[in-house]
């Protein structure tokens, strides 16, 4: 349950506005919860005494296929009436603002959950919260769905991996001959981002999760050395390749390690979760891939180590080969645990591939057997060891072991409107 307690300004209008802040924010934890409840309270100063007794209700987004309830309080019906258009506008607007996967031809989903082909297709793109292991690894029932024979991603050794960042398979050069390719990952343009006019605020359009190029989380490529997707655990899949502040523009390039040995039929995954700027949720999916220009005696590559936070603690980072982070999916399967931490900039953990993690840009040299700094300790299972409870402080239906209620404040800022917020389940 979302409440909110306090909002800075009050009027009809602005009652709209705090109303579609808490949306714009929001909506995504819905879409992938599939059933989850906000009740939305404005407290102004002449409505405090009704704060128990919310009067409206409106169940706007069961034509899109999920469950949200909206729970709100409005003095004339004509408030009401104005709320609902508005969040009809905005609701077609959020699905434009899709958010980003990685696409190539050798991608499992290539046509969602078809075999057919779907030209429009965005399985991939859509955001892993909550999830038990099975939905999460490789993106859940992607799996089921492999590209076609002969379509691999080319690893070369030493040299360089392409992929194109979308949140649509129609904004990429695999659909529609690339007419609706452009530089950045929707197709559209966004030179204000780079210019100078841009305000630094979260960038939603297209949903990079981050306030410009620097403040991008990193995404990774992994491999494991093994052909069947259904066969690759935990520690099977090892970080080759960290991409600095992305996602970003729609063509990513990876450096692959000069070390990583031959493969003609491997299965690789990509990875990357966002440091902050909306809901903490992950992204992950699988393609087949293959290494090519490998020397003969190259070394083999190491178990996947889970990665741990050690911000402003090097020494304590994992050291060699190093797994893909899972984090705010359900807790048996969380990788990391956050709670109660606080990164150097006073926002809370983020556990994204870069330094806080014990991950440094680029080809990762250090994933062989001969150099990796500790033996693995994952299980042989397919799921790693639990770490505790939901390591998610943002997330909105998560609880501990103990069953105790995990209750969050927050503030929202948008459109010149501050809101303080209690997250609780």
């Amino acid at each position: 349950m979302l409440k909110i307690t306090r909002v800075s300004s009050s009027g009809t209008g602005d009652r709209v506005a705090v109303m579609l802040a808490a949306l714009h924010g929001y909506k995504t934890a819905c879409r992938q919860m599939r059933t989850c409840r906000f009740i939305f309270v404005p407290r102004f100063s002449q409505r405090a005494s009704v704060l128990s007794r919310p009067s409206s209700t409106c169940a706007f987004c069961d034509a899109v296929g999920f469950n949200f309830f909206f729970y709100s309080l409005f003095d004339r019906t004509s408030d009401f009436s104005m709320f609902k258009s508005t969040v009809a506008v905005v609701t077609l607007i959020g699905a434009a603002s899709a958010h980003i996967g990685a696409y190539h031809k050798s991608m499992f989903c290539l046509n969602g959950y078809s075999n057919d082909d779907q030209p429009n297709s965005n399985e991939v793109s859509n955001p892993l919260l909550n999830k038990t292991w099975d939905e999460f690894w490789f993106h859940g029932d992607c799996k089921s769905y492999p590209p076609a024979a002969g379509d691999f991603l080319e690893l070369t050794a030493g040299g360089k991996a392409t992929v194109e960042h979308a949140g649509n398979r129609g904004q990429t050069t695999l659909s529609f001959e690339g007419q609706f390719a452009g530089e950045w990952p929707d197709g559209k343009d966004h030179s204000n981002y780079e210019d100078g006019s841009w305000d630094n605020s979260c960038i939603f359009d297209p949903n990079l999760h981050a306030e410009n190029q620097t403040r991008a989380a990193n995404t990774v490529l992994a491999i494991a050395y093994k052909s069947d997707i259904h066969d690759v655990k935990y520690e099977d899949l090892v970080i080759i390749s960290v991409l600095e502040h992305t996602p970003w523009k729609r063509m990513a390039e990876y450096d692959i390690p000069a070390d990583l040995p031959a493969c003609d039929d491997c299965v690789c995954a990509y990875s990357w979760i966002p440091n902050h700027c909306g809901i903490p949720n992950m992204y992950m999916n699988g393609m087949k891939c293959k290494v090519t220009g490998a020397r003969s005696d190259a070394p083999k590559v190491a178990q996947a180590q889970k990665a741990k936070w050690c911000e402003g603690k090097q020494d304590d980072c994992v050291k060699g080969a190093k797994g893909i982070t899972i984090y705010n999916q359900q807790p048996d399967i969380n990788t990391v645990d956050l709670q109660g931490i606080y990164q150097a900039d006073g926002q809370e953990a983020s556990p994204g591939y870069n330094e806080k993690m014990g991950f440094a840009p680029g080809a990762q040299n250090d994933i062989f057997e001969a150099s990796s700094g500790s033996p693995s300790t994952s299980t042989s299972t397919s799921a790693p060891e639990p770490t505790g409870e939901c390591s998610g402080t943002n997330t909105l239906s998560t609880r501990s072991h103990s069953g105790h209620r995990r209750h969050q404040r927050r503030l929202l800022s948008f459109a010149g409107f501050t809101l303080s917020m209690d997250a609780a389940e």
